[in-house]
């Protein structure tokens, strides 16, 4: 999630207003992923400031649950690790309490699925670079507990790595996998040291990302178009801002906004009279389950960190190309790539590619002749082959 500007939140303009921007916006037939925040709307950029994760994989789509589908859920234990990143010069004691209460707002929005979520041990580190949320791959690699039946949290101060957003959680492993868990600002948790926007941040932000983490996708994915959020049972809307009670961004398709849906980007505001995002629908807990049981269950582990040998493809050049399978792609990005502390762990171009090894300029610690990296491929490509 990344810092929403103050207009993100803001209420929708009076009805009419708000309806003849919906239909403006619909008439232009724009894409969901180009629609501007103009009264109420919310744009993609908008969207991705509220929440980091990736969109979800498309073999998710065939485990949401048929219309009218029910079936009674037992109740469900998630254990939980949560590791907390320190600043060197932080003064501000973060206390296991803070994590507590959080767990609790999450498991109240959890209740009508049934599922509860474990605090099982936590743990405090102290480093300037993981705590600004830089580093993002070996926090998660080096300090990754359990299996996939495990929530793994990490709390940093900020999330400078996360196109400022204020967090994300992987969606469940289909493959093999090196990491799987969510990283969240402080500031978007209660009480937490750097919290200071009670309004906009009452703790419901990682009861949203948590929905990923159990495969589902945002309530508006699809827009008015197609629902690939949606398990069946939400109405189809735009991605909105605030809490526009009686929206009805997809007028065409039956339904109001699901404004209370845990999966949208609207409000976290609670009060008296209003309480706005709240809920999860019958079936995006029947979609949540089916997830769990289809690749979390089973408490797969993760795989090895480590880069088998590649096999040379010769493209014409005077020195062999090795080409990296695309499901290596995060181990090498992590082992290829200086560290925090701007150590490479690997730097040989048979385990790290060829692609990599020029780029990043590992020829030059081998005492290879190519000036550049662009000499680099050269030498691996007859002319006019750029990539493979």
């Amino acid at each position: 999630m990344t810092m929403p500007s103050s207009n993100l939140f803001a209420l929708l303009l009076v009805a009419v207003t708000f309806t003849a921007t919906v239909q403006s916006a619909r008439a232009a037939q724009p894409e969901p992923s180009t629609l501007y925040n103009i009264g109420g709307l919310l744009s993609n950029a908008g969207q991705e400031s509220y929440c980091g994760s990736d969109p979800a994989p498309a073999e998710f789509h065939v485990l949401h649950p048929r219309d009218g589908e029910t079936q009674p859920l037992e109740h469900l234990v998630v254990p939980v690790s949560v590791v907390i990143y320190i600043g060197s010069r932080s003064r501000e004691p973060f206390d296991i309490s803070v994590v507590n209460d959080q767990l609790e707002i999450v498991n109240r929005g959890f209740e009508t699925t049934n599922t509860s979520f474990e605090l099982q041990e936590v743990a405090w580190i102290v480093d300037d670079v993981w705590a600004k949320g830089d580093d993002l791959i070996n926090l998660q690699v080096d300090h990754y507990r359990g299996n996939a039946s495990m929530l793994n949290i990490h709390i940093v101060e900020s999330v400078n790595n996360l196109n400022k957003t204020y967090g994300q959680c992987s969606f469940p492993p289909t493959k093999d996998f090196i990491f799987d868990g969510c990283v969240i600002s402080a500031r978007t948790i209660p009480d937490a040291p750097g919290h200071t926007d009670y309004e906009r941040f009452q703790g419901k932000g990682l009861i949203h990302m948590l929905g990923h983490w159990f495969g589902l996708s945002h309530s508006t994915s699809g827009g008015c178009f197609q629902s690939q959020a949606a398990a069946g049972d939400l109405p189809l809307s735009l991605p909105t801002s605030g809490c526009p009670v009686g929206a009805d961004t997809c007028p065409d398709q039956p339904g109001e906004d699901p404004i209370h849906n845990f999966m949208g980007f609207n409000s976290e505001l609670t009060t008296a009279t209003r309480d706005c995002k709240n809920e999860f629908t019958t079936g995006q807990a029947l979609s949540m389950r089916k997830h769990w049981e289809t690749y979390r269950a089973s408490g797969r582990h993760r795989s090895r960190l480590a880069l088998p040998l590649l096999n040379p493809v010769h493209l014409g050049g005077y020195l062999p190309f090795y080409a990296v399978d695309p499901e290596k792609a995060l181990a090498v990005k992590t082992l290829c790539s200086p560290d925090r502390k701007g150590v490479v762990r690997v730097t040989d171009e048979k385990r790290c590619g060829t692609e990599w090894y020029c780029s990043k300029g590992f020829f030059k610690y081998r005492h290879e002749a190519s000036e550049d990296s662009a000499a680099c491929k050269a030498l691996r490509m007859r002319p006019g082959v750029s990539e493979i």
